[in-house]
This record gives structure tokens, C-alpha cells and sequence, in this order.
């Protein structure tokens, strides 16, 4: 199983996008941290188990410039909140391939037995049963 974090918020651009609908904010930055650290701790709880090596996180704050109370690191080569969602808190087209590229990533490292697999998945409606047992059986 893998956990990712829901993604922080831009306030400024979701401020319009609900103002346009007749809506007030009803989301804020910080409180979208708190599930982004309610994410990190049960990752952290099941490190302490028989399980861990079949949970993962991703932690989706990481690809994004934030504003330095969120984050210690750089924001060096990181996307702007502005440029990563496209309504202020869902992904558009440069956070979905940061989101992407950090999948690609972070998979094989998690579980290098799923790095040698053929990506080239089958449709769905070419997936049989025994095919999808054999995928998903270790």
C-alpha cells in the first residue's frame, strides 16, 4: 500500500476558484497540513510493524516550493504551488508529472522487486483473472 499525502494548498487561487462559484474558502493551508501529518504518522506507526515493508509514503509537500514555515529544505527545482494546481488544490499538468516522476521514483526503491516489471500493462479489458492473481500474489 502506498500513502501519499494530500497535496498543500495555494489559498490565493482557491480563494478565486470558490469566490467565482459563490463559495467561501473552506479550506486552509494549515489545516491540510495536519492530514499531510496524520498521513506521516500512521506510516511511521506501521514502521514499527511486521507490515512495514509493505507500506510506503509519499509525501506530495516535497514537490512543491513552499513557504518556509512547511518546509526546511529548498525550494530549489521544486514547482510553485501556482504552477502545480490548477484550481489552488487539485493537480494540473506540472503537478501531476512532478507527482508522476516521484512515483517512478520512489517505487522501485520502495519494493526493487516491482522495478523489473514490465510497465507495458494490458488494458483492462485484456486482464484475466489469473493474470491479475499472478500481479498482485506477492
Amino acid at each position: 500500500m502506498l500513502l501519499i499525502s494530500p497535496p498543500p494548498i495555494e489559498e490565493t487561487k482557491l480563494t478565486e476558484f470558490c469566490r467565482v462559484r459563490g463559495k467561501a474558502l473552506d479550506r486552509r493551508l494549515n489545516v491540510t497540513a495536519e492530514y499531510r501529518n496524520a498521513c506521516q504518522s500512521l506510516y511511521m506507526e506501521y514502521q514499527t510493524t511486521m507490515e512495514k515493508d509493505r507500506i510506503g509514503y509519499l509525501d506530495s509537500w516535497m514537490l512543491f516550493a513552499l513557504p518556509s514555515e512547511y518546509t526546511a529544505e529548498s525550494n530549489h527545482d521544486k514547482i510553485s504551488l501556482e504552477d502545480g494546481l490548477v484550481d489552488g488544490i487539485h493537480f494540473g499538468i506540472a503537478g501531476n508529472k512532478a507527482l508522476g516522476d516521484a512515483l517512478l521514483t520512489y517505487i522501485p526503491t520502495k519494493w526493487p522487486q516491482i522495478s523489473s516489471m514490465n510497465y507495458a500493462i494490458p488494458t483492462w479489458h485484456d486482464m484475466s483473472t489469473e493474470m491479475l492473481q499472478r500481479l498482485f500474489s506477492s
